[in-house]
């Protein structure tokens, strides 16, 4: 060192200490969409898909029936708001009813609430989905993507075996 020079020591941080700073910012955002996820009550994890299945198609045919058990585990009342899925274009929930010995299906408009710990049976002959218009012929074995869309928990996707 030379006279009037003066040595000036920075502080950073070395690379030892990088991967700490990574994962403090990392928990830092998983805390902040935690909190956002709780403030819109959007917990999909609430809602349980059980036995989810959708009967195989006829060649030619463009309408299924679909199948299963869904539960609100949740400690609130939702909304099942509509059903979705990207290669059916119309799902509707209906009901099978016998009016003077004459079996009929009438559709359930949506929104229909699922109380806290209720479960939702679709079954054949009783409350089940229709499928209008599905892209393609659904055979045995594969799985269909289905979107069950709630006011709280949001949307919560199943896969329906065809079988």
């Amino acid at each position: 060192m030379r006279a009037g020079e003066r040595v000036v020591q920075h502080s950073s941080v070395g690379p030892q200490y990088l991967h700490v700073i990574v994962f403090l910012a990392a928990c830092a955002c998983a805390a902040l969409i935690a909190m956002i996820v709780l403030a819109t009550g959007r917990q999909t994890q609430n809602m349980i898909f059980a036995r989810t299945t959708v009967s195989p198609m006829l060649s030619g045919a463009s309408v299924t029936a679909g199948y299963g058990e869904l539960r609100n585990a949740g400690d609130k009342p939702d909304k099942l708001l509509r059903i979705e899925s990207e290669v059916v274009n119309a799902i509707e929930l209906h009901e099978s009813i016998n009016k003077n010995g004459i079996a009929h299906m009438q559709r359930i408009t949506l929104p229909i609430v699922l109380e806290a710990g209720e479960t939702l049976e679709l079954r054949p002959g009783r409350k089940h989905l229709m499928m209008f218009a599905t892209t393609r012929r659904f055979v045995s074995g594969e799985k269909v993507p289905l979107t069950f869309v709630f006011e709280r928990a949001g949307p919560s996707l199943t896969m329906a075996e065809v079988g």
